[in-house]
């Protein structure tokens, strides 16, 4: 025998033959059992000898029997066999317990506005699902899917990236918020000259779909100019227009409360009236795990979102 392997693992396969021949006292009853050939389980059996540098058999009459390295290591094997049955079975489950941590990318006010009504249910259908939620706009956002730092995106607006695979799960619409006394008496649309004649409240954050799509409709109707305030924060926009600052472009979701309080009244501009998709975003091959696979399931429920 020469010198043993003491740097890497023993070979669970091998760990598995010997522990059959051992249980068998026979090379040829073990492969029976294994549904191998007899040479095939011989030389696994020569194989993890060479490994451990020692003999773990020696025979005896037509058997064979353990020598103390044999007796020493089946010990151990039995353990190790147990253990890796358990093993198998936490993992698989997994499965039927619908057990582990999603992390979801959002803005903070789809999780607010469109996520909080449904997320109640769902944490009480499932407590074994952890839930994380890491907020930001949507190219940053995609971005940390990308990298495996999120399990999944719910984002406002069209994406085409091919490494990513988008499901449309609802729409939203582009209102103009404004406050009652400042709203038009008539209708519920607004045109684009009518708004012009109004302060307008525009959003000055990161670059996002959504709001990349409002800045270029202000910019062919005109809507700005020097002394348009811009706000990085939806939240405040809206609070500015409750107020009775102005008017701004956001979407409906946001500012549905506020119109139900009668806050504000919330109106259709002229000129923006396409729908924008509501999109589940998850990696092109994305290996989903029972948790990830339920919080998918859900969001692409009719009804989930509260839109």
């Amino acid at each position: 025998m020469h010198r043993m392997n003491e740097k890497g693992p023993l070979d669970l396969l091998l760990l598995q033959t010997f522990t059959e021949v051992a249980r068998a006292g026979s090379v040829t009853r073990a492969a029976e059992r294994l549904g191998r050939s007899q040479p095939a389980v011989s030389h696994r059996l020569r194989a993890l000898e060479r490994d451990l540098g020692v003999r773990l058999f020696e025979k005896v009459g037509r058997r064979l029997q353990l020598s103390e390295y044999g007796r020493r290591l089946e010990r151990e094997c039995l353990d190790l066999m147990a253990r890796s049955r358990h093993l198998r079975e936490r993992v698989l489950g997994l499965r039927a317990d619908r057990e582990g941590r999603v992390t979801i990318g959002s803005l903070p006010t789809i999780t607010s506005h469109l996520l909080v009504p449904a997320l109640k249910d769902l944490l009480e259908r499932h407590p074994r699902v952890a839930l994380s939620f890491r907020f930001g706009y949507v190219p940053s956002l995609c971005e940390r899917l990308r990298s495996g730092e999120l399990d999944v995106l719910l984002i406002i607006g069209a994406l085409e990236d091919p490494g990513l695979e988008v499901v449309h799960v609802g729409a939203t619409s582009l209102v103009a918020a404004t406050a009652p006394a400042l709203a038009p008496e008539d209708g519920a649309a607004i045109s684009p000259e009518e708004l012009r004649a109004r302060r307008y409240l525009a959003f000055g954050g990161e670059p996002d779909p959504t709001f990349d799509r409002i800045e270029r409709y202000a910019e062919a109707e005109r809507l700005a100019n020097s002394c348009t305030p811009r706000v990085p924060h939806i939240e405040t926009l809206r609070e500015l227009a409750a107020a009775g600052a102005g008017y701004t472009l956001i979407p409906e979701y946001t500012a549905r409360r506020d119109r139900e309080r009668g806050r504000l009244v919330l109106l259709r501009p002229e000129g923006l009236e396409d729908r924008l998709p509501i999109s589940m975003v998850g990696r092109v091959g994305q290996v989903c795990g029972p948790a990830l696979e339920v919080v998918r399931a859900a969001f692409a429920e009719p009804g989930f979102l509260d839109v």
